[in-house]
């Protein structure tokens, strides 16, 4: 799997875990059938993402889901720092003891028997009882399965900034602003966006949209116009028909929290 699609998944993953753990809730945190509603619904959105990555050819084939749930639970009243294995020990490292309560976004990296593993997802933390419970899923790729690109093409990151923010729209130009024949420019994006850079930036729009669908109330005519399609049927086409992902299957974790 190349490399800048690894990290765009792992990011974009860790960015979600971020924003669910931003959202407001309607009962408390502490009440054991929330917290299990709380874990299913880091399964969605987990579920999610794993299912438009693989759908839109961003997350390879040897890019492992492991869907079932992870329970850490530490009370720091008996807590042995010595028995700790190097998970829970960076699950601990994340945690702040400065509030009473509080959900805590978990995005950690790990690497293990030539593995590379991602463990994502949130922890309660219940100050008042000195107790730390943490829901987690595991993503893991074989070290072997990462294709490193080579720096030459690290040019295209900010071409493609320079194309978000510029008027000009012209990839020519922009390419011959960085001394790159177009021709050359073209197969470099291949390798390194593992797509054309258009059919990339539609990618990128529609995992925009994808985040608004997961975590706000907008319609799908607002989720269009917010992620830079013209028009919402522009949006519907590549959601529904090339990719197969109606932007309806996704849930909207705003009305279920």
């Amino acid at each position: 799997m190349n490399i800048y699609l690894l990290s765009l998944l792992n990011h974009s993953i860790g960015d979600a875990m971020v924003r669910f753990s931003q959202l407001p809730v309607k009962s408390s945190l502490l009440s054991s059938n929330h917290l299990e509603k709380l874990a299913k619904l880091t399964k969605q959105i987990l579920d999610s993402y794993m299912i438009f990555f693989k759908r839109v050819s961003i997350a390879s084939d040897d890019y492992h889901y492991n869907d079932q749930k992870i329970v850490k639970q530490f009370d720091f009243l008996t807590l042995e720092e010595k028995s700790l294995d190097e998970l829970e020990r960076k699950l601990l490292e994340i945690v702040s003891l400065k509030a009473e309560i509080q959900i805590i976004p978990v995005n950690i990296h790990l690497k293990e028997f030539e593995q590379l593993k991602l463990f994502s997802g949130f922890g309660i933390l219940d100050g008042a009882n000195h107790l730390i419970t943490f829901y987690i899923y595991e993503l893991t790729i074989a070290e072997s399965s990462i294709k490193y690109t080579p720096n030459r093409l690290r040019y295209l990151d900010e071409l493609l900034n320079s194309y978000q923010l510029s008027e000009e729209k012209s990839l020519r130009i922009l390419a011959s602003n960085f001394a790159i024949n177009y021709n050359q420019f073209q197969k470099d994006c291949k390798e390194y966006f593992g797509d054309t850079f258009y059919q990339f930036i539609n990618k990128t729009k529609m995992l925009g949209a994808l985040v608004d669908q997961l975590f706000t109330n907008y319609s799908f005519k607002e989720i269009a116009a917010r992620n830079g399609f013209s028009v919402y049927n522009n949006m519907h086409f590549l959601f529904r028909k090339k990719y197969r992902l109606p932007l309806e299957l996704f849930p909207r974790l705003l009305s279920e929290i």
